[in-house]
C-alpha cells in the first residue's frame, strides 16, 4: 500500500507543478499582451482585437488552475471565529464540517459546469471564434483540481480526529 500512495504522491506533486508553472505562463502571457496593447494602440496607432479576448481566457484559466493553491495553503476566504475560539478534538471536528461542506459546494459547482461545457460547444468567441467549451471547461477541470485538495485534507483532518501521525506529512 505504501507504494502506491507514494505514487499517487509523486503523480499528484507533478500534478501541482504543471498547474503552477501553466497558472505562471498564463500571467506572464497577459502581462506581455497587455504590455503589447498598449503600445500597439498609444504609440503604433492601432490597436489588437483579439488581444483582450486572449487576456480574459487566459485570466480564467489561471483563477482556476491557481484557486487550488489557495485551498492547499488554507488561503480561501473564511470566518475563523470559530476556530479561534475552539480547541483539540472540536476544532478538528469544526475543520472536518468545514471540508465536507466546501468538497459539497464544489461538488455543486462541479456538476453545474457540465452543461455549461456542453451548451458551450454550440457557441465561439466573438473574436478568436474558439469553441466556448475549451473556456468553459476551466471551471471544471478547476473545481476537480480543488476538490483533490480537499479530499487531502479531509484524510489529514481524519488522521488528526483519530490521533495518527502521517497527519502532519
Amino acid at each position: 500500500m505504501k507504494t502506491v500512495g507514494n505514487w499517487i504522491k509523486k503523480i499528484w506533486g507533478w500534478i501541482e507543478k504543471l498547474t503552477d508553472t501553466t497558472s505562471s505562463v498564463f500571467l506572464l502571457a497577459i502581462c506581455l499582451l497587455i504590455f503589447t496593447g498598449v503600445i500597439t494602440r498609444y504609440i503604433l496607432k492601432f490597436s489588437l482585437s483579439w488581444n483582450d479576448e486572449v487576456c480574459k481566457y487566459l485570466f480564467c484559466w489561471m483563477v482556476f488552475l491557481g484557486m487550488q493553491f489557495g485551498a492547499r495553503d488554507r488561503k480561501e476566504i473564511r470566518i475563523d471565529i470559530l476556530d479561534t475560539m475552539l480547541k483539540g478534538k472540536a476544532q478538528i471536528i469544526l475543520d472536518l464540517v468545514n471540508n465536507l461542506l466546501s468538497i459539497l459546494a464544489l461538488a455543486a459547482l462541479l456538476m453545474s459546469s457540465i452543461p455549461l461545457i456542453q451548451n458551450g460547444r454550440r457557441f465561439t468567441s466573438p473574436v478568436l471564434v474558439l469553441p466556448m467549451n475549451l473556456v468553459y471547461s476551466c471551471v471544471f477541470i478547476g473545481c476537480v483540481l480543488i476538490e483533490i485538495q480537499y479530499f487531502i485534507r479531509l484524510g489529514k483532518t481524519l488522521l488528526k480526529l483519530f490521533g495518527r501521525k502521517e497527519a502532519e506529512s
